[in-house]
């Protein structure tokens, strides 16, 4: 059964190897993790958002997931407003509970927080996630695109 949690201070480990599988997994690949770089956004969000686990508890709290956001007012608007800065589900709990719980949890953790959305961030590569953010109650507003120097 999985469950969503805040992460504590001693699950920085596991977020840190999501996010190089996350990376390694992604067209961001050509980027290393810096650890001490997660290790500041872990703190930021924990502070001003929520880090949140998805964990497999008939498998002794192994971690299959995980979402991390801050809440801020929004520089143009002054709106505030909650984002994803990490989202990651471990492949073998894909298609289950997990990525659904850690969304359900997010917007929760943002509408306490008196955030008016929750902006999540779609892989390129990966339109079932967009599925998901549609089943969710999410709708497309915005397509990012980068440019590689």
């Amino acid at each position: 059964m999985i469950r969503t949690r805040v992460a504590r201070v001693d699950d920085l480990g596991v977020v840190l190897a999501m996010a190089e599988r996350f990376v390694g997994a992604s067209q961001y690949h050509v980027w290393a993790v810096d650890p001490e770089r997660v290790a500041a956004l872990f703190d930021v969000c924990r502070q001003t958002g929520a880090v949140l686990l998805a964990v497999d508890v008939d498998r002794e709290e192994v971690a299959a997931g995980m979402l991390a956001f801050f809440v801020a007012d929004h520089p143009l608007t002054g709106e505030r407003y909650a984002e994803e800065l990490a989202f990651w589900v471990e492949p073998e709990h894909r298609g289950g509970t997990a990525a659904r719980r850690l969304i359900a949890r997010a917007s929760e953790y943002a509408r306490q927080r008196h955030a008016s959305c929750l902006k999540m961030s779609q892989p390129e590569s990966s339109p079932a996630v967009g599925a998901l953010y549609q089943r969710a109650g999410f709708v497309a507003v915005e397509h990012t695109w980068v440019q590689r120097f």
